[in-house]
């Protein structure tokens, strides 16, 4: 059963490596682009089925600004964001908390990639931080269509796994077309 779940998360984004690299002279940029999100895409997969699996974390915190890093991780997913014609909207306060930075990152590549690959192309994204709460929402996410999707439930399950570790609050909201999900940071 686990093997064919691997065998279906990764063979779409093989075969997108394999035809981009095999038509890569006729658009060099374009098809290394395709490549290089492929790439993230799996990597990131691998490191979640590695969370899920048990993997321990280095147990240190350190004071991290949240605008500071959620806007290198938003820079981090750009071609992807860029490759589905997504708008990235932010309004994100200089807000600073105590934890771990490497915890911290996977939940925040978690959210934003899970909500890239599930939005529709042309949608927004939107990124709020305020008062100590960071909110990903998504007008039109894919929800009907991928509530099923693996993906969506790995990348989900891994940042709650992390969350909880890390002693936030959480929320997730769907009202019609829209998925929000929140996190308090205490």
């Amino acid at each position: 059963e686990i093997l064919k779940f691997i065998y279906n998360e990764f063979n779409p984004y093989i075969k997108s490596i394999l035809v981009s690299s095999e038509f890569f002279d006729t658009d060099p940029k374009k098809n290394l682009i395709s490549i290089k999100n492929s790439s993230l895409i799996m990597q990131n997969l691998c490191d979640n089925l590695n969370y899920l699996s048990g993997y321990e974390f280095q147990d240190k915190n350190e004071n991290i600004g949240l605008k500071i890093l959620i806007n290198d991780r938003i820079f981090y997913f750009n071609d992807l964001i860029a490759s589905k014609n997504l708008k990235l909207s932010t309004n994100i306060d200089d807000i600073y908390i105590n934890t771990n930075r490497q915890m911290l990152e996977v939940v925040l590549d978690n959210l934003i990639i899970d909500f890239i690959l599930h939005s529709f192309a042309k949608d927004e994204i939107l990124i709020l931080l305020t008062n100590f709460t960071l909110t990903i929402s998504a007008k039109r996410l894919n929800l009907m269509q991928n509530n099923q999707n693996s993906y969506f439930n790995i990348r989900l399950n891994s940042a709650k796994k992390i969350i909880d570790k890390l002693n936030f609050d959480t929320n997730i909201e769907l009202r019609n077309n829209l998925m929000s999900f929140s996190i308090k940071f205490n």
